[in-house]
């Protein structure tokens, strides 16, 4: 989850859950599925989201409709994965590595709304 208010830490649960369930290894936080605030996510961000879910569709076959910040996963999944990135594409490393290995992945909708403060990454406010 990122700490800039965008994301509704109350709606953790709802992550969380289905993994308590053993339905799913690594649930997924949407913004597209869910309510996003107006200008919650800038042009550039929607953009970039949406590339690079072309790519890990046409070369690894995984539909995901979101890069979303707010996500759950087992520990022992997590740990599988064995993260290199430290830095911003931990997001699409996590997802595209979560698709090799065949984990039950859910998408939920969650809302989003307008950060406070200055992105690192899109420069938005």
């Amino acid at each position: 989850m990122d700490a800039d208010y965008s994301d509704h830490p109350e709606i953790l649960p709802e992550l969380v859950m289905p993994l308590h369930r053993g339905e799913a290894d690594f649930v997924l936080g949407s913004r597209l599925l869910g309510k996003r605030e107006p200008g919650a996510m800038p042009l550039q961000s929607v953009l970039g989201n949406k590339l690079a879910r072309y790519l890990m569709r046409t070369i690894w076959g995984e539909q995901y409709t979101d890069l979303g910040p707010l996500r759950a996963i087992r520990l022992d999944k997590v740990n599988r994965l064995q993260m290199k990135d430290t830095s911003f594409g931990w997001t699409v490393e996590m997802q595209i590595k979560a698709t090799q290995q065949k984990m039950r992945t859910l998408e939920i909708p969650v809302p989003y709304r307008c950060r406070i403060g200055k992105s690192k990454i899109s420069g938005a406010i």
